[in-house]
């Protein structure tokens, strides 16, 4: 309404003078009037000036309105009902709007800032130029450093550790190892990466985990010594057992019994409990063996595996078995995969390792299929294998890579633990998804 009155009051003055303008034109051939012809130029010089004043007013008005929008102050209110006095109510009324919009967008700038600074996780960002934005006050903990103001300053204190932060990729996890004369810490470090406003920020997350890593590395130790007890009881108990029965074949009421009272039946009897300390002995040193083989697993050497290839020589590979159990084996390539980076060697091995466990999944299962599927996800290599099988228990799930845990007869136990620390070693990881009656899903994600 006040900008309708500004515009038809600007109108009229205009059109005002060019009416006036109109008659003094008229006026000029009309020699007797000298002066009607002066009163007409004062008249468009009044209203000239009228026009001149209204704008400037105006003007003025805005001015004093951007400087007050600016401190979010008020214009000073206005008695009269013109369209000026007008102009300021409704000035001050979009000011009063702006200075609560400032308001909250304050109010929550400093709860973001009260959050983050009450984070245990360290926040640290910073623009592609090195910049540092967010600082934290767990991120200096962490790092053991109070100020920032580039990314790289931490170069002049940690070496390591700044070549740690400017080579993590984006939604990689890296574990570092942060050592002082006080402490030692484990913090995982991931970055993201996004634009705002047209400049490119990466965002660090550190999170110390050394208490949680002890925790878990403990019901680690402590499930492996279980299963170690276990095995090495199972062979110990009867070893022992067996000792005893034979032992007291030669000896009667405490009594080493004579040459002469040696028959076939105490030798054969002998002979067979040997045999079978033997076999358990032997038992016993293929555990040994396997616990070795378990623990001195060979660094990656990567290099570029053609995705199409490896899944060629897996068919191969097991044509035969899924040709005599009966199973219908599929392999699926995502047409945008064609190769990655890992060891050929042992990624292989891992693969054999999870057919095998989804062949022996499908005994006694009707409709046996296996399949195995290969696509990039943020650039990462995932590869699954799955089964119509019987699936897993949750009991079972949750201990099936410890190693030396096995339900199977004949099985050692290091089948799954090994491969997951063969994909570990890789920087990357494997899951498993099951459900039972419906089989099983294990990803390797590289």
């Amino acid at each position: 309404m006040v900008f309708n009155r500004f515009r038809l009051i600007t109108i009229l003055l205009s059109v005002s003078m060019g009416f006036t303008s109109f008659i003094f034109v008229w006026a000029l051939d009309k020699d007797d009037l000298i002066i009607g012809k002066f009163l007409i130029v004062v008249l468009w010089l009044i209203e000239l000036q009228a026009l001149i004043r209204f704008v400037n007013k105006t003007n003025t008005s805005l001015s004093i309105f951007l400087e007050a929008l600016k401190s979010s102050d008020f214009i000073p209110k206005q008695e009269n009902t013109d369209s000026i006095g007008k102009l300021n109510l409704s000035y001050n009324n979009i000011i009063e709007i702006v200075k609560k919009a400032r308001l909250d967008q304050q109010t929550q700038y400093l709860y973001f800032q009260y959050t983050l600074e009450h984070l245990s996780t360290g926040i640290i960002s910073y623009k592609k130029d090195g910049t540092v934005d967010l600082f934290n006050k767990s991120a200096q903990q962490i790092l053991g450093i109070r100020k920032m103001q580039k990314i790289g300053d931490i170069g002049q204190i940690k070496a390591d550790l700044n070549l740690n932060l400017q080579n993590i990729e984006v939604g990689e996890n890296k574990l570092i190892h942060l050592k002082s004369a006080e402490s030692e810490r484990k913090i995982l470090i991931k970055a993201s990466r996004f634009v705002l406003m047209n400049e490119e920020i990466t965002l660090l997350s550190l999170q110390d985990i050394k208490t949680e890593l002890d925790i878990e590395e403990l019901n680690a130790w402590q499930k492996l010594i279980r299963v170690l007890t276990h095995e090495i009881m199972n062979s110990i108990g009867p070893m022992k057992s067996i000792t005893s029965t034979t032992l007291n074949l030669f000896r009667k009421n405490n009594i080493t019994i004579k040459a002469k009272d040696i028959n076939d039946e105490i030798i054969e009897d002998t002979v067979l409990g040997l045999q079978t300390i033997q076999e358990r002995n032997k038992g016993l040193m293929n555990f040994v063996k396997s616990y070795k083989k378990f623990i001195k697993i060979p660094l990656p050497t990567k290099q570029n595996i053609n995705i199409e290839e490896l899944f060629q020589n897996l068919e191969q590979l097991f044509k035969d078995d899924f040709f005599n159990n009966k199973i219908e084996a599929t392999f699926f390539i995502n047409k945008e995969m064609e190769s990655f980076e890992a060891d050929n060697t042992l990624l292989s091995q891992t693969l054999i390792n999870l057919i095998k466990n989804a062949i022996e999944a499908l005994d006694n299962s009707k409709n046996k299929r296996i399949k195995l599927n290969a696509y990039t996800i943020d650039s990462k290599c995932h590869i699954e294998v799955s089964d119509s099988g019987k699936g897993i228990s949750d009991e079972v799930k949750s201990q099936i890579f410890i190693p030396f845990y096995t339900t199977k007869k004949e099985g050692d136990g290091i089948g799954l633990s090994l491969s997951r620390q063969i994909i570990h070693a890789h920087g990357g990881n494997i899951t498993v998804e099951t459900k039972l009656g419906k089989g099983s899903k294990f990803t390797v994600k590289i």
